[in-house]
């Protein structure tokens, strides 16, 4: 079989993929993500998936996203959602960014990007 057809197959019949623990880390950059992938009618990626980033910034910036209005963000949903950290660990925190994948239109926290992912066949 063509790998197409049989994407096209398991897309049709509600296909998706649920990361439990995906995990990137390069020097001192660590993503960790878990969420949801799947693929839209025109066989781009869609989904959400919820991250976890430490020394993450210089992606951002070239992503066209501003890490000061994602921290201030953060911020102000930390302090709206009444969340007490406690105890914070030694070290750089983690940002916490939720990003949304909409027929390949990628938004990253409460920023919406010019970024469209190609299909993926």
């Amino acid at each position: 079989r063509v790998p197409a057809d049989s994407l096209n197959r398991w897309r049709a019949n509600g296909g998706r993929v649920d990361l439990t623990k995906l995990t990137v880390t390069r020097g001192e950059m660590n993503f960790s993500a878990h969420g949801m992938l799947a693929l839209s009618p025109t066989h781009r990626l869609q989904g959400q998936l919820d991250t976890a980033c430490v020394g993450f910034e210089p992606v951002l910036r070239r992503l066209g996203v501003d890490p000061a209005l994602i921290n201030a963000g953060s911020l102000l949903a930390s302090l709206l959602g009444g969340h007490q950290d406690g105890a914070k660990t030694a070290g750089p925190q983690p940002l916490h960014l939720r990003v949304h994948i909409n027929d390949g239109r990628l938004d990253i926290g409460p920023v919406r990007t010019s970024i469209r992912l190609p299909p993926v066949y």
